[in-house]
């Protein structure tokens, strides 16, 4: 194909191009206007001034757990957050150790037919933190909601025997 017989193409193409995006940005609304334009909908600003309280309830689902939460505005107008959970933190560390292998010389007799004999020392939550994965909501009589923690396992070590045949 010609170079030449292309060129009219690619302005024609070009031309199309600009003018659907320059189209597309005149039509679009900026976050002001779309915000303006919902509370106009649900009412005007001062009927939203005039609610004393607004409560909203969620509930996350993360690796099977559900995390309630709720944020609360009051009378004066405070933001106060229902239950949150902090932030999670953990360290563990592990040694290993070969106390056999094929090329070992002084075996015992019961382990004459054994590939190798590994140990390992692990520690889990090496600095003990107590982590929260969730909440128990308990209510009283008086209607009051507790959020009772549930925590992960504290400080475990473990110490093992690996034994290949």
């Amino acid at each position: 194909m010609d170079k030449n017989k292309c060129r009219p193409m690619k302005k024609v193409l070009s031309v199309i191009i600009i003018s659907v995006l320059s189209l597309s940005l005149t039509q679009a609304q900026s976050v002001d206007e779309i915000v303006s334009k919902y509370i106009t909908a649900i009412g005007g600003a001062a009927k939203q001034k005039a609610l004393k309280s607004r409560k909203m309830t969620m509930v996350l689902h993360q690796s099977g757990v559900q995390i309630p939460g709720s944020i609360i505005a009051d009378a004066e107008n405070r933001q106060k957050v229902g239950f949150t959970i902090p932030a999670y933190r953990r360290v563990d560390i592990g040694f290993s150790k070969v106390l056999l292998d094929a090329k070992s010389e002084n075996r015992p007799m019961w382990l004459r037919n054994t590939e190798s004999l590994w140990m390992s020392l692990e520690i889990f939550n090496l600095l003990q933190v107590n982590n929260t994965s969730s909440y128990i909501l308990v209510k009283d009589f008086a209607n009051t909601v507790y959020g009772v923690p549930n925590y992960l396992t504290g400080r475990r070590l473990n110490l093992r025997f690996i034994l290949k045949i």
